[in-house]
């Protein structure tokens, strides 16, 4: 069976976070799947975020800052 796109990058960001469960870095996914249940999927799969496209910059700059934010806090991702 063929995996789409969005299937593919769902299963490499679980297979990020099983072998680096203590990462640092921030994964956000950016797809042209709008629908709740794609971010839903998108969370579940370990991504720390979910940036529908298109998108504005603006949307891009709160995902970053939101991201940042956490990190200076000390929070994990």
């Amino acid at each position: 069976m063929a995996l789409s796109c969005s299937q593919s990058g769902m299963e490499a960001m679980r297979e990020i976070a099983r072998l680096y469960p203590q990462r640092c870095a921030r994964v956000v996914a950016v797809t042209a799947d709008a629908f709740e249940v794609t971010r839903d999927d998108c969370m579940s799969a370990g991504f720390d975020g979910w940036l529908p496209k298109p998108f504005r910059i603006e949307e891009m700059m709160r995902v970053v800052a939101e991201h940042a934010v956490r990190r200076a806090a000390g929070n994990p991702p």
